[in-house]
């Protein structure tokens, strides 16, 4: 599964991540329009929602990539184990 998250909307039905059959791809935003093929975040883009959801489906452990915006908020929201 592949998880992306966004602060500034959803991504087009047509972007080329959609279409990687090895990994299902989920958005997260605080603009999700389609349930189905996203995760709602508040609009403060607080992750601890994302992690509880995500811990709901089953998924226990996530290497996230990303840029320092990312970072900084799951460090700061104490929601990460372990740097590499």
């Amino acid at each position: 599964l592949r998880v992306v998250v966004t602060g500034g909307g959803s991504l087009p039905d047509s972007a080329v991540i959609f279409d990687d059959p090895s990994a299902p791809t989920l958005v997260a935003s605080p603009m999700v329009k389609d349930q189905a093929k996203g995760i709602q975040l508040p609009p403060d883009g607080n992750l601890l929602s994302l992690m509880n959801e995500l811990a709901s489906r089953g998924i226990s452990s996530l290497l996230c990539e990303g840029g320092g915006m990312l970072a900084k908020s799951l460090i700061t929201e104490g929601l990460v184990d372990r740097l590499i």
